[in-house]
């Protein structure tokens, strides 16, 4: 009897637990997943009472990125050092803009004695919001042996070679025991892994995979070159370090980071003359990540400094336009930052000169015997000839002194120095240079060559360009033409060469009309063609078109302000309606009405409650002229309602504002539905009338067929998302449906007036009426999916204590069917049988 006892209790206890699972499973529906997010962690042989980063890899591409939490628990005597792991980013600085998608975390750790680690993860899965978990265990242990630098300094925080990426480094290790002694090269082993700092990947260059290599012993250290691979140009070091005859250990965890770009920085000039421009042209080569920021300084003679900005083409570069009262030595400055903190300055200097050298245009060939006059003077800014001293040099084409000229040799005549030499008879042929050099009031110096051919023209290249630059501003999209026109004063030309230096992209050249064959005398002719692009930079752009004729080179310089403005074109009232709890896209066109591009959208949303539904805002990351846009706002289940804002859209300079009302309805498909299965009910009565002999007549007829009509009109409103005029029309139609009902019921009445009659009156939904309503549980057959359904709630309405009670009692009666046939006596019958027998004896 006891042991029926027992069976009985522990049968109330299995049916207890059984029914309370039953419940738990039902509210919390299996919501936590068992996720292996954390692979094995890497890190060195670890050396006591040193500090330490250990990384591990992981897999978050399932998760939402602010729901990761990551924890250790470093357990060892009885003791617990509890923290969190970081993104590897938080640790290191040497890393490139991408580092945001990377997948190794770390932990900075003092090992203090040999013990266990436990990793824990756990965030919130994208897909379905279920919490993903992970754990992972691992033993560590920590020897004596310390591992040193001799060939750099190691800083957690600043470890940088110096080098490019695809340039060979040296590192020289040194290792120390317990008591700080050396250990010789002869009794130990130093090896190291390689790792990408984003993956945590093995790195494999040239074949080569840099996993556990051993260091070579040299010089009574450890040494290793290696070239830093182009394709991880940051990386993490793991050395780890063995006494093969004490079989003690240690290790060091460092990361490495090479330069991450280059610089080139070019002026058109070095010397130039106030209130003229020069070009700045910055090249960088960048090896990985970005450039965050660039600083452009020009320190002027008298120590002030103005910033100016870099256009970014193919270069970053920029016009310069110096002041008319400033001369002297300037400098521009030019500071560089990367995303991963690395800086770097370069710099050059040009000079400004207060005045400029004006020399009167001289001939392109002499002939022996004829004199040769030349006039030069020093003008201002405002082209007056100022007071000045010039001297005049002249050398013949085999670069001898044959004449000069001092300022008091020479005839002044408006502040303008003119000179006269006579070429000798006999004078060799060839070319001729003629040095003038100028000295102002500050004793500044100028200077400028002239050069002239002496013999027959037919012996020389000598061509003549008209015009000499092109300066234009560009405000609109309009190709524009300028011809350049080249004439032939010297001996035949048989080749003309004709390219672009620079902003190619906006500058060509049209070569149709271009003669290559000049006799002199001859002119011909081509085409610089501008192009301009709405993306083009704003300001200043300079272009060089350079021509080579007969082995000699001549340049044309381009000039090109851009001011393109920009504009917007919104509509100024939008209506949008969208179901509520359901997730909708709102696409608003935008179009470009500038003639720049749209290239720095930014959408600004003036209702904070509308905000709070917003999950996301998508938008192209241009828009070029002419061209129109969906900028689109993703909104998360809205609740029912009205919702009205005003939405700013801007564009750097350019701003609009447009109105945006959202109707957000309680879906109402279902009744769609629900009509529309009424509509076929009725249908089906009505010809069943006819069978049975009801004269019906056509009115009706067509009333069932005007709805039909009408209700595919309302499906295609609600698939228009029309719901304003879909809702309208359902309200119409279930009058409709319900006058229909109406003459059928007395139809069907008069036939039959004794029968109980359908009258078509909608019920409330329950479960296995197909369909999954609001309110209805996760465990009715209706609901296929968890969204459509609802957990039993902590405070329901008793429905679900009332099914644990029913479940609890059923089971409690089977089990005290069992006690009682327990603890009765197995002859219980038997004497029972006995007992009548004798009472049956009368």
């Amino acid at each position: 009897m006891k042991k029926s006892l027992l069976v009985f209790v522990i049968f109330v206890l299995i049916c207890l637990s059984y029914s309370f699972g039953y419940a738990i499973t039902q509210q919390n529906d299996n919501l936590i997943d068992e996720t292996n997010m954390i692979k094995i962690p890497f890190a060195a042989n670890l050396t006591n009472n040193t500090e330490f980063i250990i990384c591990s890899q992981t897999d978050f591409s399932d998760c939402e990125l602010e729901t990761i939490e990551l924890k250790y628990n470093y357990s060892y005597g009885g003791n617990d050092v509890l923290g969190d792991f970081l993104k590897i980013g938080d640790f290191f600085n040497a890393y490139d803009s991408d580092i945001s998608t990377n997948n190794v975390y770390c932990f900075k750790l003092i090992g203090v004695a040999n013990g266990m680690i436990t990793l824990n993860a756990s965030c919130t899965e994208k897909t379905n919001g279920n919490t993903d978990i992970d754990s992972e265990i691992f033993n560590v242990s920590f020897g004596n042996i310390s591992i040193h630098q001799s060939s750099f300094n190691s800083n957690y925080n600043d470890y940088d070679f110096s080098v490019f990426p695809g340039e060979n480094i040296t590192i020289a290790l040194y290792l120390e025991d317990v008591a700080d002694q050396s250990i010789s090269t002869a009794d130990a082993d130093i090896y190291y892994t390689l790792r990408d700092i984003k993956t945590g990947d093995v790195v494999t260059a040239n074949t080569i995979t840099y996993a556990h290599k051993k260091m070579t012993e040299k010089e009574g250290m450890w040494i290793e070159n290696y070239t830093i691979p182009l394709t991880v140009p940051v990386g993490i070091i793991d050395f780890s370090a063995k006494d093969t005859t004490t079989n003690d250990f240690g290790g060091m965890f460092v990361y490495y980071s090479a330069i991450p770009f280059s610089t080139k920085l070019d002026l058109n000039e070095t010397a130039i003359n106030m209130g003229e421009s020069i070009f700045i042209n910055l090249t960088p080569t960048i090896y990985y990540g970005d450039i965050s920021e660039i600083d452009t300084t020009i320190k002027y003679p008298n120590g002030t400094n103005e910033n100016i900005s870099l256009n970014n083409g193919n270069n970053y570069n920029s016009i310069f336009i110096t002041p008319t009262n400033q001369q002297g030595t300037y400098n521009v400055s030019i500071y560089l930052t990367h995303t991963n903190g690395y800086t770097t300055q370069i710099s050059k200097t040009f000079f400004v000169r207060e005045y400029t050298i004006d020399v009167a245009k001289i001939k392109s060939i002499y002939s022996p015997g004829e004199t040769v006059s030349i006039s030069a003077a020093l003008l201002d800014f405002d082209y007056n000839a100022v007071q000045s001293e010039i001297n005049f040099s002249f050398f013949d084409s085999d670069d001898e002194l044959i004449k000069s000229y001092k300022n008091s040799e020479t005839i002044v005549n408006n502040n303008y120095h003119e000179v006269s030499y006579i070429l000798p008879f006999d004078a060799i042929t060839g070319k001729y240079f003629i040095d003038i050099v100028v000295k102002d009031e500050y004793d500044i110096i100028y200077t400028t060559t002239e050069e002239f051919n002496v013999g027959d023209a037919l012996d020389y290249t000598i061509v003549d360009f008209m015009p000499e630059l092109i300066d234009l501003n560009i405000t609109t999209l309009d190709p524009i033409h300028k011809r350049i026109n080249i004439t032939n004063l010297g001996s035949i030309i048989t080749e003309i060469n004709v390219s672009i230096i620079n902003n190619t992209d906006y500058v060509s050249v049209n070569l149709i009309t271009l003669d290559e064959t000049l006799t002199n005398g001859q002119n011909t002719y081509f085409y610089i063609e501008i192009t301009p692009e709405d993306d083009m930079p704003l300001g200043n752009i300079m272009s060089l078109i350079k021509i080579n004729i007969s082995d000699i080179s001549y340049e044309i310089p381009i000039f090109l302000n851009v001011s393109l403005f920009e504009d917007i074109e919104l509509i100024d009232d939008m209506v949008i309606e969208i179901i509520a709890d359901e997730s909708n896209t709102v696409k608003i066109p935008v179009k470009n009405t500038g003639l720049y591009v749209l290239d720095n959208l930014e959408l600004n949303i003036n209702n904070e409650i509308l905000e709070e539904y917003v999950l996301n805002i998508i938008y192209s990351g241009k828009i070029h002229a002419n061209e129109t846009e969906n900028i689109e706002i993703d909104l998360y289940e809205m609740d029912a309602g009205f919702y009205n804002t005003s939405i700013e859209i801007t564009n750097n300079n350019a701003i609009k504002i447009m109105n945006l009302n959202i109707t957000v309805f309680d879906d109402f498909l279902t009744d769609i539905i629900y009509l529309d299965d009424l509509r076929q009910s009725l249908h089906e009565d009505i010809i069943q009338l006819q069978k049975d002999g009801v004269f019906i007549g056509s009115t009706i007829e067509d009333e069932i067929e005007l709805l039909q009509s009408k209700i595919n009109d309302l499906n295609d409103y609600y698939d228009s998302r029309n719901y304003s005029a879909a809702k309208e029309l359902l309200d119409d139609l279930e009058i409709d449906a319900d006058e229909i009902e109406t003459t059928i019921i007395s139809l069907q009445t008069a036939q039959n007036p004794d029968d109980e009659l359908d009258t078509y009156e909608e019920t409330d939904s329950f479960c296995g009426d197909g369909f999954c309503d609001d309110g209805e549980l996760c465990s009715c057959s209706d609901c296929e999916y968890e969204a459509q359904c609802e957990e039993i709630p902590n405070d329901d309405d008793g429905s679900s204590g009332i099914l644990f009670v029913i479940i609890f009692v059923i089971l409690l009666v089977i089990g005290g069917i069992i006690l009682v046939t327990s603890v009765v006596p197995d002859d219980w019958v038997d004497k029972k049988s006995k007992n009548v027998g004798s009472f049956g004896g009368f």
